[in-house]
């Protein structure tokens, strides 16, 4: 059992993308609306092989919301019309997270907060559970999950759309990525000139 209270450290309203890589974004909803504050994905201990997004709210104050009016609109890449996403309630229990949806097999899932109230909601798009394969631990293809939390705002806020930070190790891997690409068209060309007696 996951307790929400532990990832209240990760929020950050400015960049709530805590460890997401490239592949999440966030749509900002203008005024007063459900903002997302934090979006982190599991480690291998706190995941240990589950495939979901656990969800929860907070009010404008800080403290967890009251969430009866509340529901989590989901969909996902491709969704066809006879393919069904309910929204998802919060149900469960303190100190769990009170909602989740389920990450299924090759879905990159989107979800927002639907309020009865006609409060409008962040949505947070490219959540995916083949993020991460690690040999052992709670982490394989196709079994990540992440936490996502919203909370209330008030006042004429617009914010831009979140851009993704990438991780130092991801931006190293991207150098690396790049610097044998240009290695290999290198020696591609250098084959080229000495082939053709140049």
């Amino acid at each position: 059992m996951l307790n929400r209270d532990n990832y209240r450290r990760y929020i950050n309203p400015v960049q709530p993308l805590v460890n997401t890589g490239a592949y999440a974004n966030i749509e900002r909803a203008a005024g007063p609306c459900w903002r997302c504050v934090c979006v982190y994905h599991l480690s291998p201990q706190e995941n240990v092989g589950k495939s979901n997004i656990f969800i929860d709210v907070l009010s404008a104050g800080g403290d967890w919301a009251i969430a009866e009016h509340l529901r989590v609109g989901w969909t996902w890449n491709g969704r066809q019309p006879h393919e069904p996403a309910a929204p998802r309630m919060f149900e469960k229990r303190p100190p769990e997270f009170r909602a989740q949806v389920d990450l299924y097999k090759g879905q990159i899932t989107s979800l927002r907060i639907m309020d009865a109230t006609g409060l409008r909601s962040d949505v947070v798009n490219g959540l995916r559970s083949d993020v991460e394969d690690l040999s052992t631990g709670g982490n394989t293809r196709f079994h990540n999950s992440f936490a996502a939390l919203f909370q209330r705002i008030s006042g004429p806020v617009i914010a831009p759309p979140i851009d993704p930070v990438m991780p130092p190790t991801e931006i190293l891997t991207a150098w690396q990525m790049g610097i044998e690409r240009d290695i290999a068209e290198l020696k591609a060309w250098r084959q080229t000139m000495e082939g053709d007696g140049r």
